[in-house]
């Protein structure tokens, strides 16, 4: 049985949603949802789960996440709801969906995914930097029955390689405020005949994320330096955390008087991201080594071509889920490599 590598599963108030119907270019209709939910006890706390589903399958039967999404149009409760029709107007503009838009969160709904929510990167350019940013995207969500008692989470699993050694983050004191890793997440691709007859081959596609463990203790620290190494399988417990955060903003101002610049200070939010560990475990090689993402050949092709990626959003720009929490495992793995060169 192939490993899951990415599941996530996540429940949170709904803050905010907007729903979008449109037509693809041969005609067909579709339906898209970004869903902005509470996930944690501060209203910071906040991520966006996004779901798309065509109206009908490829069959042409009704389909049920279409379906469901409409249910969320028409009936989840949100402090901001938004929709926007652009099946025959593409220039259409988001308007206030105001038969679920509510005065006061004990009113939205809560909204839980437990299956089918993953993880992904999203890439951009700004200011001639390249950002990246988590992305959580789901098939299906649910809301709490009423009267039930809703307590907001958001973490899951990554399974795949570690990248490099695991790095510790040190502050100006000199003290050790954290651990980062680069991980790959692996996805196997099954081969298949394209519509102009053109046989793809199997492929392995590769996700990369920075991991970070805040405040370790010594005990997670000996752990995760011994194990978290380069070239290891691991089994990973994350929680990503996207937190609204209030800063201040230089901003020089030329003076009416005098001379020099005057600074002043703006008040401004910043929204912080990151995928914090939150526990996992080396995996032994024969856990993995019959799974078709871990061929570390392909593992490697799927490397080059994320970097291949990365480096055209580059250019194209210039030219402008049981969880594991803790540490080990009640079995202890053996703890050793493949003995494989990893190509990357």
């Amino acid at each position: 049985m192939a490993i899951v590598t990415n599941e996530l599963k996540l429940g949170g108030y709904l803050v905010a949603k907007l729903v979008s119907l449109g037509k693809t270019s041969t005609g067909s209709e579709y339906a898209s949802v970004r869903l902005t939910l509470q996930v944690g006890e501060e209203d910071g706390q906040r991520v966006d789960l996004e779901i798309f589903a065509n109206k009908l399958t490829s069959t042409g039967a009704e389909n049920k996440i279409y379906t469901n999404l409409m249910t969320i149009h028409q009936e989840y409760k949100s402090l901001d709801s938004q929709f926007v029709d652009r099946r025959n107007n593409k220039e259409a503009k988001p308007v206030k969906h105001e038969a679920t838009t509510v005065a006061s969160k004990d009113e939205v709904d809560f909204v839980y995914a437990n299956k089918g929510v993953k993880l992904s990167n999203n890439r951009y350019m700004s200011n001639g930097e390249l950002v990246t940013n988590f992305r959580l995207t789901a098939n299906f969500v649910n809301r709490a029955k009423e009267g039930m008692h809703n307590v907001p989470y958001l973490e899951g699993t990554l399974v795949g390689v570690c990248g490099n050694d695991v790095e510790r983050m040190i502050d100006n004191n000199g003290d050790i405020v954290g651990l980062k890793l680069d991980f790959l997440v692996p996805e196997f691709r099954k081969g298949y005949t394209n519509r102009f007859g053109e046989e793809i081959a199997d492929s392995v596609a590769v996700e990369r994320y920075e991991l970070i463990l805040r405040q370790p203790d010594d005990n997670a620290l000996d752990y995760c330096e011994e194990e978290f190494v380069k070239g290891r399988v691991c089994s990973i417990g994350v929680e990503p955390m996207s937190r609204i955060e209030q800063a201040e903003v230089k901003k020089e101002d030329k003076p009416k008087r005098g001379f020099g610049n005057v600074p002043t200070f703006e008040p401004t939010t910043k929204v912080s991201r990151e995928i914090r560990i939150i526990g996992g475990y080396a995996l032994d090689e024969d856990e993995y080594e019959n799974d078709e993402a871990f061929d570390f050949n392909k593992i490697g092709e799927g490397v080059k071509t994320l970097e291949e990626k990365i480096q055209n959003i580059k250019e194209s720009n210039g030219k402008t889920v049981e969880v594991p929490k803790g540490f080990g495992r009640a079995n202890k793995p053996s703890g050793k490599s493949s003995g494989m060169n990893f190509p990357f």
